[in-house]
């Protein structure tokens, strides 16, 4: 947690694979049913605070600090900021995004407050799992 904190202030942005990020992937994948590969995945460190008092990182050409966000397209991208167990990052969040752009265009005018139960539902089964 030391070393977390220590990164957090130097505001260091290298991507990095949590321990366990392909279980924690294929336990939220699985939990949506989706078919094919999940998007790529980019993990940070923290470097600021999200307006919902989170850990978050800057969202690209902006002065704004989320959790995680989601690239669509040209090339599907997901990324996160770690914050030590995977149910407490946007992780499911950005997951599903994932699954309504590939079924739908307009996937990121957030039609997703719909699908809310099932990333809290994908957020429990991490959290049974111990991740």
């Amino acid at each position: 947690m030391r070393l977390l904190a220590l990164i957090f202030l130097l505001g260091c942005t290298q991507a990095f694979a949590p321990q366990h990020a392909a279980e924690a992937v294929s336990i939220v994948w699985t939990s949506y049913k989706a078919v094919g590969e999940p998007p790529s995945i980019n993990w940070l460190l923290p470097e600021c605070v999200a307006p919902k008092g989170q850990h978050g990182i800057p969202l690209p050409g902006t002065d704004e600090c989320v959790a995680s966000y989601y690239e669509f397209p040209p090339e599907e991208l997901a990324v996160i900021a770690w914050v030590g167990q995977f149910h407490n990052t946007g992780l499911a969040h950005e997951l599903m995004n994932s699954v309504d752009c590939r079924s739908n265009p307009n996937c990121l005018d957030e039609q997703f407050m719909m699908r809310q139960y099932l990333v809290d539902k994908a957020n429990a089964s991490l959290a049974a799992a111990g991740y």
